[in-house]
């Protein structure tokens, strides 16, 4: 078949709306856009933000991803309204649309694309090159598969996104030897308490983030850990794997009487620690819930508080240092963004090349019953020569106008223009 070469099996946008790579949109907000105040109301971590999706669907958005991190709230679209979105996330939130408005970043295009490669590649990360980030990309992906919010268009996006991230993993330096923020936590932790070894540490959370600052906690000498969860079998679990202990949520109060650096990494609407449970301790406390874990102290409290804001204002100072390697990154970003934009021309031009291609078998086809009834004594193998010769006839001449639709997208009016000429040829509809 002439076909076979097409790649158009995943379109799904209608032939005669905007190109794909005009629909494809992000709306967001992000620790360079506004403060942890203000982030920690967008925060939709888990369910919230499935029931995130069903709010932005009922509202007409039905083609959208959320992602949602300590860092950032973004939400990608296809053909979407930026208004929707605001006024979706205003009501969810409680924020006033023109607050949002204020500290939102919108982006469409060639320029959505070009963000989210750089959100996948750890360049939008507070800890530069951070990989994080994957993980977190690729559960947003399977919630909005899974909901069905996910179109074809968003998919390759995302698809796209992943495969970059790893060709800026192994082509460049940028992720070697990179900061999470995980180590910067357990490291401004160290300054502050002034070590950690032979301190005792409660980690409050047995989450992707608890994981990884269990990780970086069990290489420090001499540490006494203790896990802390609402659910008890996920703090054993983590506990376990690196040698600590394990305690349930409601031994928190006891457990922050005998601890001396506590890392908070849960996720919970209200605060899980108040002043009246530190009972004038010097604790030393990371923060890395979005919302905050810790509520607002006394001015005259003794703890010291590492929050989010603290820590990537220390990865931003971290980042600095290695300028080289993201400006490999970025010229790789750049070839992949124009790799997008072409394949997305192609997949725009789909339809009507199925449509020609299905004119030329048509065609094709009343010829060779044509021929067949003129030569009835062919053997099969001289019909089959005939057959060949017909098709590689047909291929030849579509090549050249095949090429040339790839190679730029088509206006709206010429859409039209191809739509109503193949309507009128009677061999089906490029929208078929």
């Amino acid at each position: 078949m002439l076909t076979e070469d097409l790649r158009a099996e995943e379109f799904e946008a209608p032939f005669l709306n905007s190109s794909t790579l005009e629909s494809l949109s992000v709306l967001g907000v992000s620790f360079r856009t506004a403060g942890l105040e203000l982030r920690s109301h967008l925060n939709f971590p888990g369910e919230k933000a499935f029931q995130l999706l069903q709010s932005l669907s009922s509202a007409g958005l039905r083609q959208c991803l959320v992602l949602s991190t300590c860092n950032r709230t973004e939400i990608y679209a296809c053909g979407s309204d930026t208004e929707i979105v605001l006024n979706v996330l205003a009501l969810e939130s409680g924020i006033d649309k023109r607050t949002l408005r204020d500290h939102c970043y919108a982006l469409r295009g060639e320029e959505a694309t070009l963000h989210l490669f750089r959100v996948a590649c750890g360049l939008e990360s507070a800890a530069l090159g951070e990989t994080e980030i994957l993980a977190q990309l690729k559960d947003s992906l399977r919630t909005a598969g899974e909901g069905g919010y996910l179109c074809g268009a968003l998919n390759l996006l995302f698809r796209r996104a992943l495969e970059v991230s790893k060709r800026v993993r192994t082509e460049t330096s940028l992720c070697k030897n990179a900061v999470s923020l995980a180590s910067m936590a357990v490291k401004q932790a160290t300054v502050v308490a002034g070590g950690l070894g032979g301190k005792r540490v409660a980690l409050l959370g047995a989450g992707a983030i608890a994981e990884r600052l269990a990780k970086e906690l069990s290489k420090v000498a001499g540490v006494s850990c203790t896990v802390v969860n609402r659910t008890f079998s996920r703090a054993e679990a983590l506990a376990s794997e690196y040698g600590f202990e394990a305690a349930p949520l409601l031994d928190l109060t006891a457990l922050l009487r005998t601890s001396d650096v506590v890392f908070c990494a849960v996720s919970s609407e209200k605060p899980l620690i108040t002043q009246s449970m530190l009972e004038g301790r010097q604790l030393t406390i990371v923060d890395l819930g979005v919302p905050a874990v810790v509520a607002p102290l006394e001015p005259d409290h003794t703890c010291e508080i590492v929050d989010m804001e603290f820590l990537s204002s220390a990865c931003s100072a971290n980042a600095e240092l290695r300028t080289g390697a993201v400006e490999d990154a970025k010229r790789i970003l750049s070839a992949a963004v124009g790799e997008f934009a072409t394949e997305c021309r192609e997949r725009d031009v789909a339809p009507a090349i199925k449509a020609l291609v299905r004119l030329g078998d048509h065609v094709r086809g009343q010829n060779m019953d044509w021929a067949s009834a003129q030569l009835k004594d062919l053997s099969d193998e001289q019909r089959k020569i005939v057959d060949d010769m017909s098709r590689r006839i047909v291929r030849g001449m579509l090549q050249g106008q095949i090429a040339a639709m790839k190679s730029q997208s088509l206006t709206r009016n010429e859409r039209a223009c191809l739509a109503a000429v193949y309507r009128n040829i009677g061999v089906g509809t490029v929208e078929d």
